[in-house]
């Protein structure tokens, strides 16, 4: 069992890797140089101790990398997609705001969570200054008329 202990962790490795690509999570790759880094070893001939000591503390690294790696792409994409929604027009309703200031608003087909920086949200129509995860934070106001008359061309 233990001459082909190596095939096992390469196995292991492998596994990790097809699953990596059906979920699309970056930590599993770790995982995947992990098994392997436990595989080289083992073809090398140690003990099972060293070879899960040398796989864990790959793994560890592999990990870490993959955090940092992981968070300068995200913040890529982050910055690329509040791009795009800078500047688009919301409109904020009377009824849609809540006593903490927030309010419920229509963007892009979904109901989202819209907060202003320094104020409270009352009712008109607001830039986006950007998203901050799943809210919106109002930039400039419009104005209450405009909202008004673009509430009476919907209807």
């Amino acid at each position: 069992m233990t001459e082909y202990l190596y095939a096992i962790w390469f196995a292991v490795a492998l596994g990790c890797l097809i699953i990596e690509i059906n979920i699309m999570t970056i930590y599993l790759i770790a995982l995947a140089i992990g098994a392997a880094a436990g595989g080289v070893v083992s073809l090398m001939g140690s003990d099972f101790a060293t070879q899960s000591s040398i796989a864990g503390i790959v793994t560890i690294l592999a990990s870490i990398g993959c955090f940092y790696l992981r968070r300068s792409l995200r913040s890529k994409n982050d910055r690329q997609n509040n791009q795009l929604d800078m500047g688009q027009r919301v409109v904020v309703k009377a009824d849609a705001i809540a006593q903490d200031g927030s309010a419920k608003v229509k963007y892009r087909g979904a109901d989202w969570t819209a907060y202003t920086v320094d104020a409270i949200a009352k009712p008109g129509i607001y830039t986006i200054e950007k998203l901050d995860g799943s809210r919106i934070v109002l930039g400039k106001y419009l104005g209450a008329e405009v909202a008004n008359n673009t509430e009476q061309k919907a209807q």
